[in-house]
């Protein structure tokens, strides 16, 4: 039996303009009603709550643990200073236990801020370190523990439009990523072979531990803003604005 051109023609056409709803379980907002910001932000964070698995078929990857890519890294020193660092093998835990999630949406600047608050977030990852420290000489690449108490994590997203199967869809251009925290707790795991060294080693961070959490930002800005920057556009090419936000065409 010969298939009817018309009907081929009206199945390609159907499949070329196919566009994804939000996951299931997502909460949608309506940008046109006063409590939007208070909506957009328990949308945010119940969806960030639901990725414990991930939702192979958006692109969004499980968050608990979140097991970072091969490209999360960050290298700190030089020649000049005499001490190289890298952190690498990224395993964060923590990242869907939100407190509470504050999200605005400038849709005329094409900008999206999420501040997250925690009561505790968790690094498992490699450490490396080279150079010398007083006077021992250190190479070594050991495992090491960062845990963030009370941290606040804010994401800036920003975002252009464009148009795909006569839809509207936004893809984000730009992402910045800033964590702090007044309290940090870290351990290495046998970094030196002298336990009291090792110890005396962690405390010192510890005690310097703002100041050390912002210059590791300012040295590798960019360590985990392309990881969700990569995210957030999975979700984004396979639904339209209209499907994201009620109001928004």
């Amino acid at each position: 039996m010969k298939a009817n051109p018309s009907f081929i023609f009206l199945l390609i056409l159907i499949k070329g303009h196919h566009f994804e709803k939000l996951p299931s379980g997502f909460q949608k907002c309506d940008i046109r009603k006063p409590d939007f910001d208070r909506c957009l932000s328990q949308a945010i964070q119940g969806a960030i709550g639901q990725l414990k698995q991930p939702i192979d078929d958006y692109g969004l990857p499980q968050m608990e643990p979140f097991i970072a890519p091969d490209y999360v890294r960050c290298e700190l020193g030089n020649e000049t200073n005499g001490i190289r660092q890298k952190y690498f093998n990224y395993k964060v835990s923590g990242l869907t236990k939100i407190v509470k999630t504050d999200a605005k949406l400038d849709f005329s600047g094409r900008t999206l801020t999420i501040t997250l608050f925690y009561d505790k977030v968790t690094f498992n990852l490699d450490y490396q370190l080279v150079g010398r420290i007083i006077v021992l000489y250190v190479n070594n690449t050991t495992k090491a523990t960062i845990t963030m108490i009370k941290p606040t994590f804010k994401i800036i997203y920003t975002m252009e439009t464009y148009k795909k199967n006569n839809e509207k869809y936004l893809k984000v251009v730009d992402t910045v990523f800033r964590m702090s925290a007044k309290k940090g707790m870290v351990h290495f795991r046998d970094l030196f072979k002298n336990k009291r060294l090792n110890e005396d080693i962690c405390i010192a961070i510890e005690e310097e531990w703002e100041d050390g959490l912002e210059y590791w930002q300012n040295s590798s800005p960019k360590v985990f803003s392309n990881a969700f920057e990569t995210i957030f556009n999975n979700l984004l090419e396979k639904v339209p604005v209209k499907e994201l936000v009620d109001g928004l065409e």
